[in-house]
């Protein structure tokens, strides 16, 4: 009994953590609206972009993953992480902010997501 008064417990103070952490998160972090999709761009990318836009992010995350199989690119790169943010995998942002180049027009931004996930 005593054992699985502490399952119980554990399995409460876990979820009561990732809940607090996910309410910590989002008052520290807007999650960017997105970019305009433009005629220019291939159809797979207007698309997935149309999925962020409309805050589907689970499909958007998906789109954006088939993408950077075949192209390493810092925007998809950035949108990932921010439909990982907006599912609320904040981990998996923070693994795929980790990959973005220095040179980034996004770096400094995925610093700041960084820094807010360190704090917590």
């Amino acid at each position: 009994m005593a054992a699985l008064l502490l399952i119980i417990a554990g399995f409460y103070l876990t979820y009561r953590n990732y809940i607090s952490a996910q309410n910590r998160y989002d008052s520290y972090i807007e999650i960017p609206e997105g970019l305009a999709p433009t005629k220019g761009e291939s159809t797979q990318v207007y698309e997935a972009m149309m999925e962020y836009k409309m805050e589907n992010y689970g499909e958007a995350a998906r789109r954006l993953e088939h993408l950077l199989r075949r192209d390493k690119n810092d925007t998809l790169q950035f949108y990932l992480s921010m439909s990982q943010m907006g599912m609320h995998h904040y981990d998996m942002a923070a693994e795929s902010l980790a990959q973005l180049p220095h040179g980034s027009v996004y770096y400094n931004q995925g610093q700041y997501f960084l820094a807010i996930f360190d704090l917590f």
